[in-house]
């Protein structure tokens, strides 16, 4: 007797916060051997999207580092989407202090992007309005520490928990990047 597959359920992406830990590592092993080929043979700009690229990329980098975890893998497909989503627009202000004093569990979110955006991706930024990037690390984790608070949406916690090592990692991948295409 065959069985009767549900296309529509098959073609869903798993959503990290409902998979336990083997079926993220599955799905981390997965996004790590499917596409490593496929990326390295075409450029950044024929990749289908930014965040199949840094999935990747992320992925590759938590594997390499031996820091596989619940925590970082989930860290790590949440900063992919943060990255496809500035690919595509710019958050309503870069100035982490605008999300400061709403009680919204998305403004503490938000406050967090903004905040890991700068520390991980643009530490620049952080520096021309004198202040010291060590100021986006606490408000990040305090963000995304609120988030977790409002919402109980583990990705608020993980994110508060290890924002320092999810930055460092985006740091590296995007200076391998810079490196890369300058040569």
């Amino acid at each position: 007797m065959a069985k009767i597959i549900d296309f529509m359920s098959a073609r869903r992406k798993p959503d990290p916060e409902t998979m336990d830990f083997d079926n993220l590592l599955r799905h981390a092993s997965l996004i790590f051997q499917e596409r490593v080929e496929k990326i390295r043979e075409s450029h950044l700009s024929e990749v289908r999207t930014v965040k199949v690229f840094f999935e990747n990329k992320i992925t590759s980098e938590i594997l390499k580092r031996n820091l596989v975890g619940r925590d970082t893998l989930m860290c790590g497909i949440y900063i992919s989407n943060l990255l496809d989503e500035l690919a595509s627009h710019s958050p309503e202000s870069w100035w982490a202090i605008d999300y400061l004093n709403s009680e919204d569990a998305q403004s503490g979110k938000k406050g967090g992007d903004v905040c890991f955006l700068i520390y991980g991706v643009f530490p620049a930024r952080g520096n021309y309005r004198a202040m010291k990037l060590e100021y986006y690390r606490k408000m990040g984790v305090s963000f995304y520490s609120k988030f977790y608070g409002l919402k109980k949406k583990e990705i608020g916690y993980y994110m508060s928990r290890q924002f320092e090592t999810m930055a460092g990692l985006t740091r590296n991948i995007l200076s391998e990047l810079k490196n890369t295409s300058m040569s």
